[in-house]
Parts: structure tokens; C-alpha cells; sequence
């Protein structure tokens, strides 16, 4: 059985192809070392293959948006922000403009979270969400989740 192979190369990598073997031989081939003793092997001139584009690792991504409650004189916002973001699997952090309101002791904001369970396999998106992201955020000082606004969606 045959495979079809599609090979594409954008005009950069057309661009940074062309002289490649003779700029490489250029760098590495012109040294000083005229002795060649037993296991010396010339350097390859070609070009090494390219790594696969990032992210393509990752196949699932999730998100959720909860109301969270923030002390005023705890961190700021990015701060809290940064916190989240630190989790083992979050990706995105983001505050939903427009949804937050102070009283005198707290700031309450809408987060919106996109997430990978990746980190953690063995744990449904669901269950990642109750088992370690609500434990973390609320593990952080002066934070506190009051409700979930959203249910779990794959993106």
C-alpha cells in the first residue's frame, strides 16, 4: 500500500534552503585540523528536518469562567491573575470586562479560564476542574471562588 506524502515548504524556508550546504560548509567545514585520525567522519552538509509546530501536542483545550472573590488588600488583580496562571494546566487567565464590582473589603470579578488536562491524564476535564483548579485558586491567599457561572466546554 502506498502512502501519498505531502511535502510544503513556505518561501522562507525556500529562501533559507537555497545556500544552505555552502554556508554551512563555509562555518564548519574550513577548521584547522588537517589530521584526520581513526572515527573522524566529516560533518553532514545537509539540513536537519524541522520539529513539528508547537502545540501540536495538545489536543483538547476546555474553559470556564466562575466569580471569584478577592480581598482589597491582598494582591492586585494581574497578581491574582499571574496566581492562576501558574496552576498546572491553565493556560488563559482572563478577567470578563465590565463584570466586577468593590465593596469595602472586596473585589468581586468574573475570571474566564481555558485549561488543557493534559498535566493531570488520568482526570476528566470536569473533575480536573473540582479536583484541582478549585482547590488551587482557593488555596491562594485573599481568593476565594463564590460560584461557577459556566459549566466546562471543550473549545
Amino acid at each position: 500500500m502506498k502512502q501519498l506524502v505531502i511535502v510544503e515548504k513556505e518561501k522562507y524556508q525556500k529562501l533559507v534552503a537555497k545556500g544552505h550546504k555552502k554556508k554551512k560548509k563555509r562555518l564548519i567545514a574550513r577548521g584547522g585540523n588537517k589530521y584526520k585520525v581513526s572515527g573522524y567522519k566529516n560533518p553532514s552538509m545537509s539540513r536537519a528536518k524541522s520539529a513539528p509546530p508547537l502545540g501540536e501536542a495538545i489536543t483538547d483545550i476546555f474553559t470556564t469562567s466562575f466569580q471569584l472573590m478577592a480581598r482589597r488588600d491582598g494582591l492586585e488583580k494581574y497578581e491574582y491573575e499571574n496566581k492562576i496562571r501558574s496552576i498546572a494546566g491553565v493556560t488563559v487567565v482572563s478577567v470578563e470586562p465590565g463584570t466586577g464590582r468593590k465593596t469595602e473589603e472586596y473585589h468581586y470579578d468574573v475570571f474566564n479560564i481555558k485549561f488543557c488536562c493534559e498535566p493531570v491524564v488520568t482526570l476528566s476535564p470536569r473533575s480536573y476542574v473540582k479536583r484541582v483548579l478549585r482547590d488551587k485558586v482557593n488555596s491562594i491567599p485573599g481568593l476565594h471562588i463564590l460560584k461557577f457561572l459556566t459549566l466546562v466546554r471543550k473549545l
